[in-house]
């Protein structure tokens, strides 16, 4: 009993000790915050934001493609399907090995149970293509095979994280610049940065947008698809010193 209430004891000591280590931190967190807070607060200064935009064209679509035991003709398989679809993108110019992956679970085809014995058997794939102009060669090519479950997985940019930076370093000069005319009114000068805050930068259409394109109206509706720019959009709350 008594080793028992010992090592009860060891561990309410131990948590509190944790705990008391927890609060240090916390403090001593909050004391810096305050401190950087009073150093630009104890000199001169000007608040000001700044937020950038920048519009690209996609350069990466993901097309999302099944091939359907229902879209078989008479006396076609699922694998000469699949074959005669291989073929035509690769006349198209695309290289199937780096832009072509299968999406099924261990890349063969798979049998879903419709109802009692009713199944449908299927493989999907993913198809990545650089332009809208590539978009609308392939499209087409699907539609004449009769392959009519196509999505639109997303789209993104190669240079992505590159756009996401240029974004916010065109804010922060904004920013500055807007802080900079402003005291020109008042024949004042802008210092050095004394706080600079960052919002996350936004995307838009986001990353994930998934609809579906129906390829039997290409004709009237998707001869020539094109994609909304991804727009990059970033938000800087800057502190200057003011200079006299």
């Amino acid at each position: 009993f008594q080793s028992h209430e010992q090592l009860f004891l060891l561990i309410h000591n131990a948590q509190r000790v944790k705990n008391m280590k927890k609060i240090t931190l916390i403090f001593g967190f909050i004391s810096a915050i305050l401190f950087s807070q009073k150093n630009y607060l104890d000199t001169n200064h000007i608040e000001v934001s700044g937020t950038s935009e920048i519009l690209v064209e996609p350069d990466e679509i993901y097309l999302g493609i099944t091939i359907k035991d229902s879209d078989l003709k008479k006396g076609e398989s699922l694998e000469s399907k699949e074959s005669q679809m291989i073929q035509e993108l690769k006349k198209l110019g695309i290289d199937t090995f780096t832009s072509l992956q299968v999406n099924n679970l261990g890349g063969e085809f798979q049998e879903f149970f419709l109802k009692k014995n009713e199944t449908q058997i299927f493989k999907k794939y993913i198809l990545k293509l650089e332009s809208a102009s590539s978009t609308n060669k392939v499209l087409p090519m699907l539609k004449n095979l009769n392959i009519s479950t196509v999505s639109l997985l997303k789209t993104s940019h190669s240079k992505e994280n590159e756009y996401k930076l240029l974004a916010k370093t065109q804010a922060i000069q904004v920013a500055k610049n807007k802080a900079i005319e402003i005291l020109k009114a008042i024949d004042e000068k802008c210092g050095k940065a004394l706080f600079v805050d960052e919002s996350p930068t936004y995307r838009s259409p986001s990353s994930n947008s998934i609809y579906s394109v129906d390829v039997n109206e290409l004709d009237a509706k998707y001869s020539q698809l094109s994609f909304e720019k991804i727009r990059y959009k970033s938000t800087i709350e800057a502190i200057f010193e003011i200079i006299h």
